[in-house]
């Protein structure tokens, strides 16, 4: 059996063991408070980081909204200019294709003309000039405000249907007629 002298070292020893695991505890204690607080306050100095990031972040997102927003400002008004420029440019043409084509249609009329007339075996009557005839047309419609048919502009300039409709056609598609109905009137 034990002595009374180990069983006091044996208590004293059971002391000294918890005092020393108390004291183990306290400076366990004393390094989580320091390590949560060094913990804590690089998680604050982090977010204020992260916050001064946001906030240089959107000023600079939103800068480069607006210069995005101003290039394609400029960019659509670069874009509505070409389109106007070349809108203008293919009317031009349309108007010139309009032209010669009126113009081809007129000698192919006369040529038409000049080939009924040789196989009936009479002479071809002269055509008007082309240009004569349009500005007497157009001197004719402009002197009738009412208007005037297709058919009445044929028996008063003595020429055929094909004829006079390639004369108005070329007016109309240089705006200086308009067909309403059946009528036609000088702009």
């Amino acid at each position: 059996m034990p002595t009374r002298e180990e069983m006091r070292s044996l208590g004293e020893e059971i002391v000294r063991s918890y005092e020393d695991r108390i004291a183990e505890v306290a400076q366990l204690r004393e390094r989580v408070k320091a390590d949560l607080k060094e913990f804590g306050d690089s998680r604050a100095a982090m977010g204020r980081g992260l916050r001064a990031d946001l906030a240089k972040g959107r000023a600079d997102l939103i800068r480069d909204v607006r210069q995005q927003r101003a290039d394609l400002a400029k960019g659509r008004a670069d874009l509505i200019k070409d389109v106007r420029q070349r809108s203008a440019e293919v009317n031009a043409w349309i108007k010139e294709v309009a032209n010669a084509h009126a113009d081809a249609r007129g000698e192919w009329q006369n040529l038409t003309i000049t080939m009924q007339a040789r196989r009936a075996g009479t002479a071809a009557p002269s055509p008007p000039v082309e240009e004569e005839l349009r500005n007497r047309v157009f001197t004719y419609l402009a002197n009738h405000p009412d208007g005037i048919r297709m058919a009445e502009l044929e028996q008063v300039f003595g020429v055929p249907r094909i004829q006079m409709a390639g004369v108005l056609k070329s007016f109309i598609a240089q705006n200086k007629v308009q067909k309403r109905g059946l009528l036609y009137f000088a702009i």
